[in-house]
């Protein structure tokens, strides 16, 4: 146990006696060490509980009332603590003491006092008979306790006797440790696991204790009624990290909240305990093996954990489907509530840590807005988290939501409670453009962060279908040498062929065919003739100028081709398939 000065004055072999007691309770305070010192300044070798043993070596019987040099007598060392004092012995006031020295002894008990020394052990008949009066007077006045000790008693045996008490406290706090550590053990065997070790928790911190569901309500509780308003404690129970503890006072209360979360990473629930007192009246250590015995409780069923996540889910679903009223009843115990409309819904993706980290937040003590604002329905559907917020609290979870770059965020604009299945929509597209644009937040209906199409669809998906669409005419070609001519009945100049070249059709040598020639005996493939029409957006003059043919010649040759793909050229949608088939296709050549 610790020994105190109040312990030392009792045992009767030291022989120590008290001449100034101090302020009141300072005699029966801890002493943490003992230390020795001569120096007028001891401060800065101390850390305070300790006990400080003096003899007054080089210290002046009286202090002048103006620093002023004093007679020295005699030179040389005085005699050891240990020595027998001479006969004849004088005091030490008899040197010379500059105003430094005699200043700093004037606020000598001072400085012990702010440091936190327990008391000053005077050690007499070395340097001085008897304490000095001014060393009295300064202790009176500051509050130290003076304790005198006699020339027959070393130094070294009050060190001992604090050294044993010291060894002997930290043996009894290991061993109090350990009695309590078996008691919370025992406290798990029972059919409430949970419930046993809040109440003996409350037990063995003296105090009161409470754990309370994810959702921040009270799950089990050592007493009816709490002595501290839970929700009124606000940003004291707010965590950033998996198993922070946080210590704070709150009416009178030295109160410690604890962060429980499974080995999977999942918040199980905060333990909350206090007791009267000061900072550090509570056993922090208990706490902390209560909150370990908890996460291992309450998270020993990894069924119990997934069925609740699965649960959160599901009824986020059912919101986002519109069925929110079938959902209200299970708000409190899942999110702390529902937030107030108008409402958004968040589309959050990113790694799986990465979502996981995000769900925290949205936990009533997950962040610093989880506790000042609405409570925000959330679940996992499909690896994303899906969120519906209050949207004046939008702002700040995207701000929160910002902070981690893993995350890709999809906004939807305001909606109700009947309207969420529009506003998944919206937050779902969101989400997919700000994906392929590279934009980690996208609000629907914003355009700065629009992606084109070509960015939201795979490539390797845009090459399969350019070739599919195309492919009818991979193997057409038209020969401009040929030209348009009426065939003959013996043979004709050949038509369009699917591996060779061809003609164009029947007709009579033209105007048309003396255009095409002036342009060389070359072939066209079909799938240039589509680039061209639909880069000109199917103006035939521009589309014929670009492809070196007659406009009469183009027609012609779009029309065959429609033929061959079975497509109605003019149409907008076709023309738009057709653009996007020949930014991507293996076919033809580059116009």
């Amino acid at each position: 146990m610790s020994v105190t000065l109040s312990d030392l004055l009792a045992e009767s072999a030291l022989g120590l006696s008290l001449v100034v007691s101090g302020d009141p309770g300072a005699l029966d305070a801890p002493i943490v060490w003992v230390h020795s010192s001569e120096s007028v300044d001891p401060t800065p070798y101390l850390e305070g509980g300790e006990m400080l043993l003096v003899t007054g070596l080089q210290w002046p019987e009286e202090l002048p009332q103006e620093p002023q040099g004093l007679p020295q007598e005699r030179e040389g060392a005085a005699p050891s603590r240990d020595a027998r004092r001479l006969p004849g012995l004088q005091p030490a006031d008899r040197q010379s003491f500059d105003a430094q020295t005699i200043a700093a002894l004037r606020q000598y008990a001072s400085r012990l006092a702010d440091a936190g020394v327990r008391g000053i052990g005077f050690g007499i008949g070395v340097a001085h008979a008897a304490i000095p009066q001014w060393l009295v007077d300064e202790c009176q006045q500051t509050g130290v306790p003076l304790l005198s000790v006699p020339l027959e008693t070393p130094f070294i045996a009050i060190s001992k006797r604090v050294a044993r008490g010291v060894s002997d406290g930290r043996r009894q706090e290991f061993a109090t440790l350990y009695h309590n550590q078996q008691q919370l053990i025992r406290s798990t065997r029972q059919i409430d696991p949970v419930r046993g070790i809040i109440t003996k928790t409350a037990q063995l911190v003296g105090g009161w204790a409470a754990f309370l569901n994810p959702a921040g309500s009270v799950r089990e509780s050592s007493h009816h009624f709490l002595p501290v308003d839970v929700n009124g404690l606000s940003d004291a129970l707010t965590f950033s990290k998996l198993g922070e503890a946080k210590f704070f006072q709150a009416r009178g209360y030295d109160i410690a909240v604890l962060h429980v979360a499974s080995a999977d990473r999942i918040t199980l629930g905060y333990l909350v305990a206090g007791c009267k007192g000061e900072k550090g009246a509570l056993d922090q250590t208990l706490c902390a093996e209560a909150a370990t015995l908890l996460a291992l409780s309450a998270g020993g069923s990894s069924r119990g954990i997934r069925a609740l996540t699965h649960f959160r889910s599901a009824m986020t679903r059912d919101c986002l489907e519109g069925r929110s009223d079938a959902v209200v009843r299970y708000a409190d115990d899942l999110w702390g509530g529902m937030p107030r409309e108008p409402l958004e819904v968040l589309r959050i993706m990113g790694e799986d840590a990465a979502v996981e980290d995000a769900a925290r937040l949205f936990e009533p003590f997950g962040s610093h807005i989880a506790r000042s604002m609405n409570p925000a329905v959330y679940g996992k559907l499909d690896d994303e988290l899906w969120v519906v917020v209050s949207q004046g609290n939008a702002p700040e979870w995207l701000g929160q939501l910002a902070k981690d770059s893993r995350l890709t965020v999809g906004e939807s604009s305001g909606c109700t409670w009947h309207d969420l299945a529009r506003a998944r929509h919206e937050a779902f597209q969101a989400g997919s453009q700000a994906l392929a644009s590279g934009v980690k937040a996208v609000r629907y209906g914003d355009t700065g962060g629009a992606a084109s199409l070509e960015a939201m669809v795979d490539p390797a998906a845009m090459r399969a279908f350019a070739d599919l669409r195309l492919a009818p005419i991979a193997n057409l070609t038209f020969d401009r040498s040929t030209g348009p001519r009426k065939t003959s009945a013996a043979g004709g100049a050949g038509g369009m062929g699917g591996t060779g070249t061809g003609g164009i059709g029947a007709g009579s040598i033209d105007a048309a065919h003396a255009a095409d020639m002036a342009h060389g005996a070359d072939v066209v493939h079909a799938v240039d003739v589509v680039r061209a029409w639909v880069s000109c957006r199917g103006r035939v003059e521009e589309a014929a100028r670009l492809l070196g043919v007659h406009r009469h010649t183009m027609t012609k040759y779009v029309a065959k081709v429609g033929e061959a793909l079975h497509m109605e050229m003019g149409d907008p949608g076709v023309m738009a398939e057709l653009w996007y088939a020949c930014r991507y296709t293996r076919f033809g050549s580059k116009l």
